[in-house]
């Protein structure tokens, strides 16, 4: 069925955690070494963009393609914009010109694009996290995207909720690899990052607390226990996330 369809993996569904490739190496043994992040800002959804002078910008048209990659967004972005509301301007032309209703296929461009967008929204945490030049205007475009994946969910919920799964399980997932490798003396945090903690900030915005067997924010809920049950909090970084984390689940419950 349609639901069937748009479970499909794409590049749109690959989430990457807060913004950062997390690359996890087996030694000889199978054992499992500390999870590699590459440099901060490297993930290509939160780079800082090079915004054209007013006025050398290439003409922005009412009427984009779908982007079907990061790159393809980042070269849209870079091409077209000049400011923060340009690039809000084309995410929002992009999701009108391929709005489910005019066309078979752009249920499944939307639903590509979708996760790009997620991507963007972790990306762009991370780099507000860390700041420099990345950041800059990226609570201008986080309140746009918030509304625009918001609106999005409404339109494709059949396939959102298997993207948010997936993202769930990878996160819980990269929890566990964090408290193992806590408990061998890495220093690392064991807490989500910036990124990761909007995202299920957004989530709540998406799907209903209320449903105590829903698919997408139950999980949601049982992650924010699990890391406020078992992360370790060593320092004022880590006090931050286990109130943010605290805040939502209180919030979840509460409805």
């Amino acid at each position: 069925g349609e639901e069937e369809e748009e479970d499909e993996g794409s590049s749109g569904d690959e989430l990457v955690e807060d913004g950062v490739d997390m690359e996890e190496e087996e030694d000889e043994d199978g054992d499992e070494k500390p999870a590699k992040k590459k440099k901060a800002g490297s993930e290509k959804g939160g780079k800082a963009l090079k915004f054209r002078l007013p006025g050398t910008a290439t003409e922005m048209p009412y009427v984009f393609d779908c982007p079907m990659s990061m790159e393809e967004l980042l070269d849209l972005f870079e091409k077209h914009a000049t400011s923060v509301e340009d690039v809000c301007t084309i995410i929002d032309r992009i999701i009108k010109c391929h709005n489910v209703k005019l066309a078979a296929g752009n249920r499944e461009k939307m639903h590509n694009f979708y996760g790009l967008l997620l991507r963007r929204v972790a990306a762009l945490g991370h780099a507000r996290a860390v700041g420099g030049r990345a950041a800059r205007g990226a609570d201008k475009e986080l309140d746009f995207l918030a509304g625009a994946v918001v609106g999005l969910t409404r339109q494709l919920p059949a396939g959102a909720a298997p993207l948010w799964g997936r993202w769930l399980r990878e996160q819980q997932r990269a929890l566990g690899k964090r408290l193992r490798d806590h408990a061998l003396g890495g220093a690392a945090s064991c807490w989500p990052g910036a990124g990761e903690l909007l995202l299920l900030r957004l989530l709540f915005r998406c799907w209903p607390a209320t449903d105590r067997r829903h698919p997408v924010a139950t999980p949601a809920l049982l992650l924010l226990g699990q890391c406020l049950a078992q992360c370790p909090v060593v320092g004022a970084g880590d006090a931050a996330a286990g109130t943010f984390c605290a805040a939502l689940l209180a919030e979840g419950c509460a409805e």
